[in-house]
């Protein structure tokens, strides 16, 4: 917009990718590699729509536990609330690049040094982002639905670890 562009530009942009490609993951292990083997389904439209659905629903289910957690004065909440909310996105919703993850993997450095316990789960998301990365740019391969199953236990494993921290931080207000 600041360089020119109309909000109709702007929002096209964004429609026409989410229309461009019609497979459920590409070169990234969402939740979805774990159930289809294929990256490219028959039945790609319907199932996107389930899948749009389904992390509305994640997303909404969060959005609540952060509220009723009654932590939003904390700057480590803001930090958590973004990641586990990135990274619901990013695993969740259909069509999702490896480069989609750059967000929360950024805010997991962060994350490193407010709590300790997420180590084995930072090294796990670089694994992934260097497999993922390295099979791109050197025309390797690498078993994505594998990928991505470590990829959903390193989401429910961050939600624990992350949630029983902000349980902490609500007790101690």
């Amino acid at each position: 917009l600041i360089a020119g562009r109309s909000i109709k530009d702007l929002y096209h942009i964004y429609s026409k990718q989410a229309t461009q490609y019609f497979a459920v993951y590409m070169n990234y292990p969402t939740f979805w590699s774990t159930l289809n083997k294929e990256e490219y389904t028959v039945d790609y439209l319907s199932f996107k729509w389930m899948a749009i659905l389904f992390t509305v629903s994640v997303l909404g289910l969060l959005m609540v536990f952060l509220i009723k957690s009654k932590v939003i004065k904390d700057n480590k909440f803001y930090i958590y609330s973004a990641f586990i909310l990135t990274y619901t996105c990013v695993l969740f919703f259909p069509t999702m690049h490896e480069r989609y993850g750059f967000c929360y993997e950024i805010l997991a450095v962060p994350i490193l040094f407010l709590n300790k316990k997420t180590i084995p789960l930072f090294i796990s998301l670089m694994y992934m982002s260097l497999s993922t990365y390295g099979a791109f740019l050197y025309r390797s391969t690498v078993d994505i639905p594998a990928l991505g199953v470590i990829n959903t236990v390193t989401y429910l494993l961050y939600i624990v670890i992350l949630w029983y921290d902000i349980r902490k931080i609500s007790a101690h207000q």
